[in-house]
C-alpha cells in the first residue's frame, strides 16, 4: 500500500463514508476450522560426513628466564648495582610490613595442611573396582607411506613388518612391502622407516635396501641397530648412526633356503650354522617344511619357535647337536599356514599361534591339543597376525582380514571377543605391542600404520591375573 503520512495535527479525522455490514453476506460467511498444507520437515535432514585431516606440523621451542624483575634503569649483570637496589627495598617500611603480613598467612596455610594427611590411602582393604572406559582403543596416530612417489602414483605399500625399539618404546620401525610376483620388473620404493612416537608428524629415519623389506627388527641391546630381512631372500644389518643403506647384508642365494640359519653380524657372507625343517627323524627331501614365521625371546636365548606353512610349530633349542635334539618338539597348530607366534613375556612356557580362523594358546609341556582356542565366529574372516599384552597376562590381540582388530580376555570370556574395533577397511597384515604396555602398532595392506593407546583397564594388570592364567 502507500506509505502514511504522519502529522503534528490534533486527531479529528474527518468521515468520509460509513458501510454498514451487508446480512447476505454475512450469512455466506464460513469459519474454517483446520487446514492442511504440506511442509519440509527440517528435522529429518540429517547428513554424516568423516573426514580425515592432515597432521599439522608444530614446533617445540623453550625460553629460558635466568633474571628480570629489575627496573629499567638498574644493570642486573652489575652486583653493586643491584645489591644497593636490594638495600633500598628493604629499608622500606612497606617492605618490611609486608613480609610479616605474609609470613603470618603462610603460617596459617602450613598449620592448616599439617592437620591433615593428604597422602594418606583410605579403605585398603577394599576390592579394585575398574570403572568401564568408553573409548578402551584409541587412535594415536595413523602414519601414511611418506614417500612422494608412491603418493603421486596412487600406490600404498603393505606394512608387513613392525618393531619398537629397545629403550622403553619410544620408535617403531616399520618395513613396507608388495607381493614377490605384483609388479615383478618395475622398479619399487624400497624404503622403510623408523617413526618417533612423540613426533610422528614425518619419520625420524629413512633406511633403504636393495629390495624391499618384508620383516624388521631392533636389536634388544642397542636401539640404534635393525636387522631387516627382503622379499627376495636376503638379510641385512643397518647402523642408523652411520648411514641409510645397510652395513653388512647377506647375498640374495645364500639366504632363501629351506632351513634355520645362525649367522655372524660382523661375516654376512655365510652362516655360521643351519638346520633343516625336516619333521621326521630320517631326513628326506620331500618332507622338509617352509618356514613363515619365527618367535625367539632374549629371556631363553637357546629355544626358539618356528612357524611353518605347513600349520606345524617346532619347538627348537639352538644348543643341540643333531637335527633329532635340535627340534625337541612339533605341534600341530593350524590347518593352513602359520601367520603369527608369540611367546608369553611372564610365562615363557605359553606361546600363541595365529592361523586360518583361530589363535590357539599352548603350553610346552602338551604338545597333543592347545589349551585354550579362540574362533571367530565369522569362518570367512581370517587371521593374520597376533601378539600378547606385555603387561596384562590374560589379554590377546589379533588381527583380521576384515581390517578388525580384535581384543580377548581369556579370563573373562572365551566364545566371542572381548572388544572388537575397526581400525582400517582393508586387511591388517602386522600387529606389535609396546613393552610397557600402553601402546599398540597396527599395520594394514593399504599402507596405513595406526598407533593405538590402550586403556588402563585394558594395560594395568590385576592382583589375581597371573595366577588365575596359571590355572588355566
Amino acid at each position: 500500500g502507500r506509505k502514511c503520512n504522519f502529522s503534528d495535527a490534533v486527531f479529528n479525522p474527518p468521515q468520509f463514508v460509513d458501510i454498514f455490514p451487508d446480512p447476505q453476506l454475512t450469512s455466506l460467511f464460513t469459519i474454517a476450522r483446520s487446514k492442511e498444507i504440506g511442509v519440509q520437515c527440517q528435522a529429518c535432514d540429517v547428513s554424516a560426513l568423516n573426514i580425515n585431516m592432515d597432521c599439522a606440523t608444530t614446533e617445540a621451542h623453550g625460553v629460558f628466564h635466568k633474571e628480570g624483575g629489575w627496573p629499567r634503569d638498574v644493570n642486573p649483570q652489575e652486583a653493586d648495582q643491584t645489591d644497593r637496589y636490594r638495600k633500598k627495598i628493604e629499608n622500606d617500611e612497606a617492605y618490611s610490613r609486608t613480609d610479616l603480613q605474609l609470613g603470618h598467612q603462610m603460617e596459617h596455610y602450613i598449620k592448616q595442611n599439617n592437620v591433615f594427611n593428604t597422602y594418606e590411602d583410605y579403605f585398603t582393604d577394599s576390592p579394585d573396582v575398574q570403572t568401564p572406559d568408553p573409548n578402551p582403543l584409541r587412535t594415536l596416530h595413523l602414519l601414511k607411506d611418506p614417500s612422494p612417489i608412491k603418493r603421486a602414483a596412487g600406490l600404498d605399500h603393505r606394512v608387513t613388518g613392525l618393531s619398537w625399539s629397545s629403550d622403553g618404546g619410544t620408535k617403531l620401525a616399520a618395513a613396507y612391502s608388495d607381493p614377490f610376483w605384483k609388479n615383478l620388473f618395475d622398479h619399487k620404493e624400497n624404503d622403510s622407516y623408523i617413526w618417533n612416537i612423540e613426533r610422528a608428524v614425518q619419520p625420524e629415519i629413512i633406511f633403504r635396501s636393495m629390495s624391499q623389506l618384508r620383516s624388521v627388527s631392533f636389536n634388544p641391546r642397542d636401539q640404534h641397530i635393525l636387522a631387516g630381512g627382503s622379499i627376495y631372500g636376503s638379510v641385512g644389518i643397518w647402523d642408523v648412526r652411520k648411514s641409510q643403506g645397510p652395513v653388512e647384508c647377506v647375498p640374495i642365494g645364500v639366504g632363501h633356503s629351506e632351513s634355520v640359519l645362525w649367522w655372524d653380524m660382523r661375516k654376512l657372507n655365510a652362516p655360521i650354522d643351519a638346520l633343516l625343517l625336516e619333521p621326521s627323524s630320517i631326513p628326506r627331501s620331500e618332507s622338509v617344511l617352509s618356514a613363515t614365521c619365527l618367535e625367539y625371546d632374549p629371556s631363553t636365548p637357546n629355544k626358539f619357535l618356528v612357524g611353518t606353512r605347513q600349520g606345524i610349530v617346532m619347538n627348537c633349542n639352538r644348543r643341540a647337536r643333531t637335527t633329532a635334539e635340535r627340534i625337541m618338539c612339533q605341534y600341530e597348530a593350524h590347518l593352513g599356514p602359520v601367520q603369527g607366534l608369540h611367546r608369553h613375556p611372564q610365562l615363557p612356557k605359553i606361546f600363541l599361534t595365529v592361523g586360518d580362523w583361530t589363535t590357539n594358546v599352548w603350553t610346552e609341556d602338551i604338545r597333543d591339543s592347545p589349551i585354550l582356542t579362540l574362533k571367530c565366529l565369522n569362518q570367512n574372516v581370517q587371521l593374520l597376525a597376533g601378539a600378547w599384552s606385555h603387561t596384562r597376562p590374560s589379554v590377546i590381540f589379533t588381527a583380521a582380514t576384515d581390517g578388525a582388530l580384535y581384543l580377548w580376555g581369556i579370563l573373562a570370556q572365551r566364545i566371542t571377543p572381548t572388544l572388537c574395533s575397526q581400525v582400517s577397511e582393508s586387511p591388517l597384515l602386522s600387529l606389535s605391542t609396546q613393552e610397557h604396555g600402553k601402546i599398540m602398532a597396527v599395520g594394514s595392506k593399504d599402507g596405513r600404520l595406526s598407533v593405538i593407546q590402550i586403556s588402563d583397564n585394558l594395560s594395568t594388570v590385576t592382583i589375581n591375573d597371573e595366577v588365575a592364567l596359571n590355572s588355566v
